[in-house]
């Protein structure tokens, strides 16, 4: 049992590093891509920068709110918006493309999947 616990331990450590470096190279990004922007104002103005800043937020909510976590747990699925970028280099390949209008044609049976698991 202590063993598990360690393990466990080991895991949900090394997550949370690998989760707090993503968290950091995206707020970076995000930070960087708007001061570079020529227009700040068209930059704040697109979807995707709203996007990126959605799906770091659920990091810094729970950074600044630490013992209200369990409030805040619906946020965690903004984190998958950031997914939704990538979908932007499928264009350039047929196999990713197929598996993409697969994914768009299920998409309800996909929620229902998740959601039941």
């Amino acid at each position: 049992s202590s063993g598990i616990n360690a393990e466990y331990g080991a895991v949900t450590s090394l997550l949370g590093y690998c989760e707090l470096i993503t968290v950091l190279y995206f707020t970076i990004d995000l930070f960087l891509r708007g001061v570079a922007c020529p227009n700040l104002c068209n930059y704040l103005k697109s979807p995707l920068t709203w996007v990126d800043t959605f799906a770091v937020s659920p990091f810094y909510v729970e950074l600044f709110f630490p013992g209200n976590s369990d409030q805040f747990e619906g946020l965690r699925v903004l984190r998958v918006a950031r997914v939704m970028r990538v979908l932007k280099l499928v264009r350039r390949s047929k196999k990713l493309m197929t598996i993409a209008t697969v994914m768009k044609n299920c998409v309800s049976e996909l929620f229902l999947l998740i959601v039941i698991w």
